[in-house]
């Protein structure tokens, strides 16, 4: 967080919790430098009301708008093959 300063502040001052400040820099590391103050403004200040999960899924959207994933097509391929399955199906023994 020391390449960022306000969002290390905002941690320090207990604005936001340690996995909504992970969730940030994740996304942050993702996009373009010349992006990152206008992302971590806008993120600190969704973290206010969001929990890390919304967090996370503002910050993917953020990328795909920025082109930062490949293309959204792709980025949503990732998506789906990343998801987890949970099946009823009793296994074959």
């Amino acid at each position: 967080m020391i390449n960022h300063p306000a969002l290390g502040a905002a941690f320090d001052a207990g604005e936001i919790s340690a996995e909504q400040a992970r969730v940030i820099d994740i996304t942050l590391r993702k996009v373009a430098s010349d992006s990152h103050d206008v992302v971590e403004s806008n993120m600190l200040t969704a973290a206010k009301a969001a929990d890390p999960v919304a967090l996370g899924q503002l910050g993917r959207t953020i990328r795909t708008m920025l082109d930062a994933d490949d293309d959204a097509e792709a980025a949503a391929q990732r998506r789906y093959d990343s998801r987890g399955w949970c099946s009823t199906a009793p296994s074959a023994a």
